[in-house]
């Protein structure tokens, strides 16, 4: 499994934010192959320039955090080119009103989708575009990682079993879209929404809410 980094996760390995140790913890102890586009670089490189421009980075400290990521780059990642049928992907994405997408978002979606890499961003607009295919509904977020895995949750284990059914079933659906199955889906994916909805968001994520917050994580 390849691992697509977009620059939610990169800047925060760069530059100390609040979800810079969840960040480096899940960069230095995953196992999976990590992919940098050059896209993704030069995202990284705007958002370095915005700091700069808002007093929060010298030109001098945005340089040397700069080198950083490109040690970074070079020492634990992979790297990869966008096309021009990514840029094309991402145009007719950004014009579905409904995804609510920028255009960075939609682009580095439609470098995962061509090359069935999985996404690693900590953008709740990507969460919530499962539309675009199922390279973003199998996503990884870092953040959940880090809270599950090392708060010795006692349902860890059956925590993730549900997330993984999720990924299955939303996968499923996607498949039986593009076969035409569209008009017999409707009752399913009420069914199966209503049941994610009440009793594992409303039930299992709330008692999981209730331990992170007992640890310190909110």
């Amino acid at each position: 499994m390849r691992l697509y980094l977009d620059a939610s996760v990169l800047i925060p390995a760069i530059v100390k934010e609040a979800t810079s140790d969840a960040i480096d913890e899940f960069l230095f102890a995953s196992s999976e192959t990590m992919v940098i586009s050059v896209f993704a670089a030069a995202e990284v490189a705007s958002a370095l320039s915005r700091l700069v421009r808002h007093g929060r980075l010298s030109e001098r400290e945005a340089t040397v955090r700069l080198g950083d990521f490109d040690e970074l780059r070079t020492g634990i990642t992979d790297r990869t080119e966008i096309t021009s049928s990514d840029c094309q992907l991402a145009n007719t994405n950004v014009h579905r009103f409904n995804l609510q997408l920028r255009a960075p978002d939609a682009l580095n979606a439609a470098i995962c989708r061509r090359l069935a890499f999985h996404l690693v961003t900590l953008d709740p607009r990507l969460s919530a575009a499962r539309e675009l295919g199922s390279d973003v509904a199998r996503q990884h977020c870092p953040l959940d990682a880090r809270g599950n895995g090392q708060t010795d949750y006692p349902d860890s284990a059956s925590h993730k079993q549900q997330h993984d059914a999720l990924t299955s079933q939303v996968i499923e659906v996607q498949e039986k879209h593009a076969a035409g199955a569209a008009a017999s889906l409707t009752l399913e994916v009420m069914q199966f929404l209503r049941n994610w909805l009440v009793n594992h968001i409303q039930g299992t994520d709330q008692k999981y809410m209730t331990h992170l917050n007992s640890k310190g994580i909110r």
